[in-house]
């Protein structure tokens, strides 16, 4: 994945420069119409994947399944999300993109 923090690709030298996944993130920010609700967080915050047309939850708030009640799907507040505490299933409010 393109500028998750993660170096996925040996660096070419392109342009007399070492290139990899990770350079000119600058050019690639995390929310963009390509990336905003694909399911997949870019952004560290899920902020590509919140307010989208098929989501229930409010503006800010993602969807999210508790660990103690899997029975449905809630809705965790933007502000919860990356902030080292696994609060949904499968700490998807913590993605790293």
């Amino acid at each position: 994945m393109i500028c998750d923090g993660k170096t996925d690709l040996l660096p070419l030298l392109i342009n007399g420069q070492n290139e990899t996944d990770e350079t000119q993130c600058h050019h690639w920010p995390c929310n963009n119409t390509y990336s905003r609700c694909d399911q997949f967080w870019l952004c560290k915050n899920g902020a590509d994947e919140i307010n989208c047309p098929s989501s229930t939850c409010p503006e800010f708030h993602h969807e999210c399944i508790f660990p103690n009640d899997t029975s449905k799907i809630s809705c965790l507040p933007i502000t919860s999300a990356y902030n080292g505490i696994n609060d949904c299933l499968g700490g998807t409010d913590e993605r790293r993109g």
